[in-house]
């Protein structure tokens, strides 16, 4: 209770090491000892890697992002289904009742070249192609969703896929401690701290210790 809160409000209050933030570590280090990860989380930490374990059948579940879900392979599909993230005792939020997400990437076009006369027109039509029906319609075959409000066609999604957009109708749309962090410092304490808490090099007091250190440290 109040976690959401204390993520949205970090910006401003710089306090990362919340009773919250530990418990949520405790738990991530629980896992780790239950054998609930690969055994070398660095070498598989990334999208890609994770992704493959899951997608040659040596992984029971995925935690993972929609672009992924392009690439697995029907087999897999046809033997895999979308959950809530399972429920950590002793919380207060229901984790069927919300999602996490944001947008990943947009388009900028510098001031220069769009007061250029010459280029404006090629900047307009290259613009409005990347932002079309037709486009949208290419990428969403690969597993991204746009930000765009459209009619969306399910077909052009793979079975998966179209098993998460449902399962995630209508939910209330939340924030992580990654995309509230304005400092790179931080966020590259917090990256760097999670491979190790994942990884067992540090312990969950420590975690949180260090990550706000960098909060202290760069205020």
């Amino acid at each position: 209770d109040g976690g959401l809160k204390e993520i949205q409000n970090l910006p401003s209050t710089l306090q990362f090491n919340t009773d919250n933030a530990l418990k949520v570590a405790k738990v991530i280090d629980e896992l780790r000892a239950n054998e609930m990860y690969p055994g070398d989380t660095v070498s598989n930490g990334g999208w890609g890697p994770a992704f493959a374990l899951y997608n040659e059948e040596k992984a029971a579940m995925i935690y993972t992002y929609p672009w992924m879900l392009g690439s697995m392979s029907q087999g897999v599909q046809d033997k895999s289904k979308v959950i809530d993230v399972p429920q950590i005792a002793g919380s207060d939020v229901d984790s069927s009742t919300f999602i996490s997400g944001f947008a990943t990437f947009g388009f900028a076009v510098n001031d220069k070249s769009w007061n250029n006369a010459s280029k404006k027109p090629g900047l307009k039509k290259f613009i409005d192609f990347m932002v079309s029906d037709e486009m949208f319609n290419e990428l969403m075959k690969g597993g991204l969703i746009p930000t765009k409000a459209y009619d969306m066609p399910f077909d052009a999604f793979n079975d998966v896929m179209q098993q998460t957009l449902k399962h995630y109708q209508g939910r209330a749309q939340t924030t992580s401690h990654f995309w509230n962090i304005d400092e790179p410092a931080n966020a590259t304490a917090l990256k760097g701290g999670l491979d190790e808490l994942y990884a067992g090099i540090i312990g969950p007091d420590e975690f949180v210790k260090k990550v706000q250190q960098s909060f202290d440290n760069n205020k």
